[in-house]
């Protein structure tokens, strides 16, 4: 039996146009599934798959995996419509994030959707060697399966927590990845998140009786997971604590194996993937519903980041960063230790918003002034805190962007290395989904002030770049620039902007001391090469 995964994430309408340097964990997970039953499997990004030049016999295929987001839809779309041009009657099953939503793929000519956390399934759908009515003759009592139109949507019948990490990723199918050499490759060090505090806005929609187990989590710990009024946890634009429910960690020695063998096989930037990193062992696995207590176990994540660090170090120009942290979570132990074994790392907050109405009513585990705390702590102990906000939210106001622009450009230069913000984008399963928040009419003056904000944001991040200019530094050489003669794209080893690099010869998969020498944009700047390393 072959398996093609297709890997669509973030793909939108057929075509990468951000992170272009990233690799997911997921399609590997599925590829690991596939390698435990001793069948052959395949990853290939969607983009490739839907090029005129693809030379992929999709014919020698018995079944295909597509993984994407809703952003993905059109991409999905056009991958469903060739599988079904080249394939007779082929079997094609969907599942991440956009089957959160039935009504993003109900169009869709598909076999099956899988809603959640999917290995269970494919484990089971490879016993079923993917025939679907032997799946729901086998594993109804298992599963709740549904017949929509055409089509089987399969979900989870309660929490199955306790397998998650009983399935072990690909390290194998990294190489299926052209650009595996320079990428940064996630590895899953934790899954769910803590918040399980509920906002102001989805509690008002939400009638609710006001219990005042979640009301506050900067002040006590969050008692109550089951809502009696219903209402989803986390915050209100997020989709993770109601698809995956509350941190489950990752066996530290899994995590260990599974870097190890991705540097061995040429991998050189390592991303640990989690909402929140922090949560690592954080008391008891799928037990833990408060963002705040109890504190970080620092001695969980020290043998961790201890074991890693001496992996990463065995050869040199390779790095390992943290995805994200939780501002609740940042204490002076905890800087201590990720300053000793991730210096000069690139560290995310997520913020959202400058305005403490704002991210009350978003139901945000913490205050503005919590992330900008964690963001001082973060750079005294050398680390390089990258600071996460969105514009458009429901409950958004003049007033919320006017203070949100005012931190950005008087309060965050020493203590933010960068600042990302993202346009608010409703996702399927969350609780601003569920419970239909709208933003006020003011629409004119919002335009005008979120325009602001994104340009007083790109000012932010140009005038940060300035100060790269005349340092040295670390690069791994990665592509061509199709925009410039002669000039290649590089990424710093260590995480940083895209550098663009004037050089006569091919210097593709060189890993190279640059000097900067310009800033080009908010996102790129300019370098000249030193020494080919």
């Amino acid at each position: 039996m072959n398996i093609l995964i297709i890997d669509a994430l973030a793909s939108n309408d057929g075509k990468r146009k951000f992170t272009r340097d990233v690799i997911g964990v997921g399609p590997r997970l599925l590829a690991g599934i596939c390698e435990s039953k001793n069948i052959y499997s395949k990853i290939i990004r969607a983009e490739d798959l839907l090029s005129k030049n693809h030379n992929y016999d999709l014919t020698s295929f018995n079944a295909f995996l597509v993984s994407g987001m809703s952003v993905d839809l059109i991409a999905i779309r056009e991958i469903v419509k060739k599988l079904k041009e080249e394939v007779m009657q082929p079997k094609i099953f969907v599942g991440g994030p956009i089957t959160s939503d039935i009504k993003h793929i109900s169009e869709l000519k598909i076999t099956a959707a899988v809603q959640g956390q999917g290995e269970l399934f494919l484990d089971k759908l490879i016993e079923a060697e993917f025939n679907i009515q032997s799946f729901v003759e086998n594993y109804r009592e298992q599963f709740v399966i549904e017949k929509i139109g055409r089509f089987y949507l399969l979900k989870e019948k309660r929490s199955t927590d306790y397998y998650i990490f009983n399935y072990y990723p690909s390290t194998r199918a990294i190489t299926d990845y052209e650009e595996y050499w320079f990428a940064r490759v996630y590895v899953e060090t934790v899954r769910g998140c803590s918040n399980f505090l509920r906002g102001t806005l989805v509690r008002e929609k939400g009638l609710c009786p006001d219990c005042g187990f979640c009301s506050d989590s900067e002040e006590k710990e969050v008692e109550l997971v089951d809502c009696p009024a219903n209402i989803p946890p986390g915050c209100g634009f997020c989709s993770v604590p109601s698809t995956f429910g509350a941190p489950v960690s990752r066996p530290h020695e899994l995590i260990v194996k599974e870097i190890r063998e991705l540097f061995n096989l040429g991998v050189n930037r390592i991303v640990l993937s989690a909402p929140g990193f922090l949560d690592y062992m954080r008391g008891k696995d799928g037990g833990v519903v408060s963002a705040s207590f109890p504190e970080p176990n620092t001695q969980a994540i020290e043998q961790l980041l201890s074991e890693l660090a001496e992996i990463r170090d065995e050869k040199p120009n390779r790095s390992i960063i943290i995805e994200n942290v939780k501002p609740t979570l940042v204490n002076k132990q905890v800087v201590e230790i990720l300053g000793k074994y991730l210096p000069n790392t690139p560290i995310s907050i997520g913020c959202e918003t400058f305005d403490e109405d704002l991210s009350r009513k978003l139901g945000r585990p913490s205050s503005p002034k919590k992330a900008i705390e964690a963001s001082k702590l973060l750079t005294k102990a050398g680390l390089r805190p990258q600071i996460y906000l969105i514009h458009s939210l429901p409950g958004e106001t003049v007033l919320a962007l006017e203070k949100t622009i005012d931190v950005v450009r008087n309060h965050l230069w020493s203590v933010a290395d960068k600042v990302t913000v993202y346009k608010y984008l409703a996702l399927p399963n969350s609780p601003f989904t569920k419970m239909k928040v709208f933003s006020p009419p003011e629409r004119y003056l919002l335009h005008k002030k979120r325009e602001e904000l994104k340009q007083t944001i790109i000012s932010f991040n140009r005038e940060k770049k300035k100060k790269l200019v005349g340092k040295t530094a670390t690069v791994i050489i990665s592509e061509r620039d199709f925009k410039r003669e002669n000039t290649y794209i590089g990424y710093f080893i260590n995480a940083g902007p895209a550098i663009s690099i004037e050089y006569k010869s091919d210097i593709i998969k060189r890993i190279a001391k640059v000097k900067i020498t310009d800033v080009l944009s908010d996102k790129l700047v300019k370098a000249e090469v030193i020494e080919l390393l």
